[in-house]
């Protein structure tokens, strides 16, 4: 398959999964694929293979990746009747109400229980009769199968044929004759007992321990999913409300509600920011005529926006809103800069400094897309509508501000004059006194860089243990006494945030409880435990549970025989008291004395788990290769090798972290071909023999019982007492009058069931797995001379390599940051062709590690979670540092040389009512996404790292730009 499939055009990637009883291949096409054209391709080439795989192989199945479905609406439906009247009911009334409402794809019904028609068949009875199971199996399925009655032709002229069906009873198929020999009747009552019963289940749903059903409801794609949720879930009300006699219908799980939450949170934190935005605009306008300016030039900016949303056809969505929110503080940076500008020198000079600050903010959003598109889906409209409000911000500026000010009469070229005496003392104070220690602090310029660069951190924690190649490094840095003794102290002493950073993002983040009015209980078992176990477990739990009186709800759901979960529902008085507390101490103590299960408890405090937390692997050796059976044969090699050496322990083959069937153990029935030979045995029949003794239903139709279509099946009688003693000691037969044991022809044996087969590109890849007692660096040296000498070895196409479990490695991280040089490389290209200088960008590059380090100090001083949201505070707050230090340095070429240190001050004290407005606006953009704590933990680290590195930039700007920009000779 996949080397038929390799041959499709545009296919960057290959890789498959091969386990038990099934297989997964996965292709990765390019950028702008047509991906109709490949998926009619890839349908063809299935057709052609289909024929060629193995007999009882299902037609294979193409699943766009990542597009599961999952149902909008799960209820649970009890009742005080019988399971089947109650399942018949659902089927009839519920299933045909959820169907006809518009938007709904299909209904689902889970946990109900077939009738089935067992025939459990006496071994030594029919081998008194001298039957077979072969007449027993043939003698039902004449009894059962559909008759054709004859030809039926209708008035249009077409023929068919009439097929039917006797409708029986289970004493009709009691009394089938299976064989007439002599003068005695043998009939199937005579060997086995028929009875009606209910189908095995591996699913389980119970509300307050009576057995439910669950009815899950699937939408279209492209339906608006809140609003289906809000019609289907009146009409279920409505059914619940006719139907409260006989049963309950309880909403288990609601699709939309997370998103119709989220919205709802955004419109609060547009709310929040807007008020906050007016409140400081007026505040720090400077006056009720910029203050008006401001206003509308910001109400076109958002008009137009809305407009450009409209014609680009860009949903309102989850991250529109959060766009348009953040876009508050980012927009009006653009305007109160026109407005002072012009009101100060009634030009448009500054409009190349306006231009070139857009286009760092854009950069910015166009890292942020291309870094978190796959992660966060919401981020490509969220950097749309901000992009979107930027360039309707830059017209504005360049065309409505300018008008606007026309409009307004008595307009000034000068700046107002200051008529206050004792006002313009106190200015000129701050002057001298700002000047005065500028001068001073730019007299120790090289110390304060100096501090600022240690403050910032020196990246000692990113030299490697040992370089390659290079004996100079491998004998000072990388020896012992300086890896151990050295280097510790050095990286603490000089570290600075950057090290505290890298010492401390790897800390992984604590799971939030599950929610403050819900318990959740979820419990697993090993993967070969029995079936039922899980239910048995579960079930003694619910006792417990019905004796409480805090509870208003709990329900069950079990998918399969190795876990199951509860979620349990307080009533609303006893949410905010210490009782659901106390249960879930209760919970926890009741887990720690249930050995062989491992339970998790969320809500109402911290994650609580049993579950054994494995540390990460010391080492990891990946291996490569073309060859399955040569690739299994050089690891088993290499981990033999390894072992010789004393510190190597908890050495894994075939390690695979998310296969947790890799370290189970299976029985193999191993028949000795020459045994069976010699005893003339067919093996074919000797493997559905024992099935059949291993409690294997054959399956042989459907009979009409009482006008139903019941399934049939035969097994044999004991086999619920089945047994490994039983499976190799009980005669099977193997022939009309042939009797073996299959102790006397196989042995059962042990065996350790492999991880799934991996290929990556078609390639053959296995995964080594190793702990090295000692010091990583004498760990990673021993191990690769022994890969050195594996690899001499090994024939072309076949490699090992070394991987260690770094948090740049888990994370990307070497890639990810190496994201921020090309960022910061693009703004010094735009500020160099701004000022047309290569020198003053570097000025302006500055601010951005400065900026930084308030992003890399907030996980110590706010107790937060450094992870995706601080990256994404890396490259917005790297372009607001940007664009901050443009105006400024702007100004001061705009000024002219002469008097340059004064220009210095007077640009920034002219300057500081703008900067510190702008600052406090996106500020204030962030904070609703504070207010709301953790619950959204991207927006909140985002949030909190951008005003957290916004206000050291304050820091930065007013003290170490001015420094550096200082000449000490005037």
């Amino acid at each position: 398959m996949e080397n038929m499939l390799a041959q499709l055009p545009d296919l960057k990637r290959v890789s498959s999964i091969s386990n038990y009883g099934e297989s997964i291949v996965n292709l990765t096409f390019a950028e702008k694929t047509n991906m109709s054209t490949r998926l009619f391709e890839i349908q063809s080439i299935l057709r052609r293979l289909y024929p060629q795989l193995p007999a009882r192989s299902s037609f294979p199945q193409i699943v766009p990746y990542g597009n599961g479905e999952k149902p909008l609406l799960t209820y649970l439906v009890a009742g005080r009747d019988h399971f089947a009247v109650r399942e018949a009911r659902v089927k009839n009334d519920l299933y045909k109400l959820c169907s006809a409402i518009e938007g709904v794809s299909r209904v689902t019904v889970e946990g109900s229980r077939q009738p089935q028609l067992m025939v459990s068949v006496d071994q030594m009875r029919w081998t008194q009769y001298r039957l077979n199971p072969d007449r027993i199996t043939a003698a039902l399925k004449d009894a059962i199968k559909e008759k054709c009655a004859g030809e039926v032709q209708t008035e249009s002229g077409y023929k068919y044929l009439l097929w039917v069906r006797n409708s029986t009873s289970i004493n009709d198929i009691e009394n089938i004759v299976l064989s007439t020999e002599g003068t005695q009747l043998v009939h199937l009552k005579d060997i086995a007992t028929v009875t009606l019963s209910q189908s095995d289940i591996d699913s389980y749903y119970r509300i307050n321990g009576k057995d439910a059903l669950q009815v899950s409801v699937y939408s279209h794609r492209e339906v608006n999913t809140i609003l289906l949720s809000r019609t289907v879930r009146k009409a279920v009300d409505e059914y619940a409300a006719r139907k409260r006699s006989s049963c309950s219908v309880i909403l288990q799980n609601d699709a939309s509600e997370p998103l119709s939450a989220e919205l709802s949170l955004n419109y609060r934190r547009l709310s929040i920011a807007t008020g906050i935005f007016l409140g400081f605009l007026f505040l720090f306008s400077g006056g009720a005529r910029n203050a008006i300016i401001l206003i509308l030039s910001l109400s076109v900016t958002f008009c137009i926006t809305l407009l450009l949303t409209f014609l680009m056809h860009i949903p309102i969505e989850i991250g529109s809103i959060i766009g348009f929110s953040v876009s508050f503080g980012l927009t009006s940076d653009n305007s109160l800069v026109m407005i002072d500008h012009y009101s100060r020198n009634r030009n448009r000079k500054i409009i190349g400094a306006l231009f070139v600050s857009t286009l760092t903010t854009l950069t910015a959003l166009l890292f942020f897309n291309l870094r978190f598109q796959n992660q966060r889906p919401e981020t490509g409209a969220f950097c749309s509508i901000i992009s979107l409000t930027l360039i309707a911000s830059f017209l504005v500026c360049y065309w409505f501000v300018p008008s606007i000010h026309h409009f307004f009469k008595g307009v000034s070229t000068i700046p107002v004059a200051i008529t206050n005496r004792r006002a313009h003392i106190r200015r000129l104070r701050v002057r001298l006194l700002y000047a005065y220690w500028l001068n001073r602090l730019a007299g120790k310029r090289k110390w304060l860089a100096t501090g600022v660069i240690i403050l910032i951190g020196l990246p000692l924690d990113l030299m490697p243990s040992t370089w390659p190649n290079h004996p100079w490094y491998n004998a000072t840095f990388g020896s012992g006494f300086y890896q151990e003794e050295i280097r510790p102290v050095a990286n603490t002493i000089l570290g600075g945030a950057f090290g505290f950073f890298l010492r401390n993002s790897s800390t992984p983040l604590n799971t939030p409880a599950a929610g403050d009015k819900v318990l959740n209980i979820h419990c697993s078992l090993a993967p070969n435990a029995q079936k039922g176990s899980i239910n048995e477990v579960l079930h003694q739990l619910e006792k417990e549970l019905d004796t409480l009186t805090i509870i208003q709800k709990y329900m069950l759901v079990i998918k399969n025989h190795q876990e199951g979960r509860i979620t349990i529902h307080i009533k609303p008085r006893y949410i905010n008291t210490i009782l659901p507390y106390n249960l879930k101490n209760r919970l926890i103590s009741r887990s720690l004395y249930k050995s062989g299960v491992t339970w998790t408890i969320t809500g109402f405090g911290r994650r609580y788990t049993t579950a054994v937390q494995h540390p990460l692997p010391h080492f990891r050796i990946i291996m490569t290769g073309y060859n399955y059976t040569a690739l299994k044969s050089f690891e088993q090699t290499l981990a033999d090798t390894l072992l010789k050496n004393s510190r190597i322990s908890n050495i894994k083959v075939d390690y695979d972290r998310s296969n947790p069937y890799s370290n189970n153990t299976n029985f193999e029935l191993a028949v000795d071909a020459a045994s069976a030979g010699y005893y003339g045995i067919d093996q074919r029949r000797l493997i559905d023999e024992s099935g059949f003794v291993a409690g294997q239903h054959a399956g042989i139709g459907d009979a009409s019982i009482n006008g139903d279509l019941v399934p049939v099946y035969v097994r044999d009688i004991r086999s619920d007492s089945f047994s490994r003693f039983r499976l190799l000691n009980d005669r099977l037969r193997t022939g009309p009058t042939q009797f073996i044991k299959l102790s006397a022809v196989s042995e059962l044996k042990p065996i350790k069931v492999s991880a799934a087969i991996k290929k990556e590109d078609r390639q053959y890849s296995c995964i080594l797995q190793l702990d090295y007692v000692g010091n990583s660096v004498m760990g990673s040296k021993f191990i690769n001379r022994k890969l050195d000498n594996l690899r001499n070895r090994m024939p072309i196409g076949f490699s090992a390599t070394l991987l260690t479990d770094t948090y740049s490695s888990r994370n990307g991280g070497s890639g990810r940051y190496a994201i921020l040089l090309v960022y910061v490389f693009i703004f010094y290209i735009l500020c160099g062709i701004l000022f047309e200088s290569l020198k003053q960008p570097f000025y302006v590059l500055c601010m951005i590690p400065i900026a930084y380090t308030g992003i890399l100090l907030s996980p110590m001083l706010t107790d937060h979670h450094f992870g995706d949201g601080g990256f994404a505070a890396f490259l917005m707050v790297g372009s607001l540092a940007v664009s901050t230090s443009i105006f400024i340095i702007n100004d001061l070429n705009t000024a002219g040389a002469k008097h340059y240190n004064k220009n210095i001050v007077a640009v920034m004290l002219k300057r500081s009512r703008v900067i510190f407005f702008t600052t406090a606006s996106a500020c204030c953009s962030f904070v609703p996404f504070l207010l709301e704590g953790d619950r959204s933990t991207f927006w909140f680290e985002f949030a909190v790292s951008t005003i957290a590195g916004l206000i050291t930039l304050l820091l930065g700007i007013f003290i170490l730009l001015p420094v550096f920009l200082w000449k000490n000779q005037q």
